[in-house]
């Protein structure tokens, strides 16, 4: 999926986007590029994706445990809250591979993109500049996107637990 994604992001980039369709902006990238283009922000992609379900599992398993021994594990809403905590946790880690992919996305087809780590490096440079540590603090936020979309992702997984755990129980009867 991820050519199309490079695609799509080069797509929606451009000045001119709605006056081209997806197939010129393809051909533009693939004349500009070659292959290249078309699988930029892939390392960071699947990075960002092995941080989220590595530190989600992980999460939730000792959140779990951590219930279990305090006698909640039968608990309905402490099941929520741990998947949830889990999900935003997870995702605020994986943030940064998730800028990275975004830089990746945002470089011309004719550029090779900035390595993960000369990025990641420019990004906390750029916030000691930020004076205060609250400052320094709401433009790492900012950039990483940390906020509204990390607590949506949280729900989220919650949720699908939530459905997983009811359709397991509903077919195993």
């Amino acid at each position: 999926m991820n050519p199309l994604a490079s695609i799509k992001y080069h797509y929606w980039g451009k000045a001119e986007c709605g006056k081209e369709n997806v197939f010129s902006t393809a051909l533009e990238m693939f004349r500009k590029g070659g292959i290249r283009p078309f699988f930029v922000g892939a390392s960071a992609t699947i990075t960002r994706d092995l941080v989220f379900g590595g530190f989600f599992a992980i999460f939730r398993h000792k959140l779990l445990r951590m219930g279990n021994e305090s006698n909640h594990s039968n608990n309905v809403s402490n099941n929520f809250m741990v998947n949830l905590v889990s999900g935003c946790l997870a995702t605020i880690l994986s943030s940064p591979f998730n800028y990275v992919r975004n830089v990746h996305y945002a470089t011309p087809p004719d550029i090779h993109p900035p390595s993960a780590y000369q990025i990641l490096l420019k990004l906390w440079k750029v916030s000691k500049t930020k004076g205060t540590f609250i400052s320094q603090f709401q433009y790492l936020q900012g950039n990483l996107r940390i906020g509204w979309g990390t607590a949506r992702v949280g729900c989220g997984m919650a949720f699908g637990a939530k459905v997983y755990a009811f359709c397991s129980e509903y077919t195993t009867k």
